[in-house]
């Protein structure tokens, strides 16, 4: 079970940061 937790918050940690990683990336690629 502890195990399957910590699964499940990896994936989300990794979800979030691509999401991050993409929005980062559509903030750079807006000219100003």
């Amino acid at each position: 079970m502890l195990v399957g937790f910590m699964i499940a918050r990896s994936e989300t940690d990794l979800r979030d940061s691509i999401r991050f990683s993409n929005l980062s990336l559509a903030l750079m690629l807006i000219p100003d």
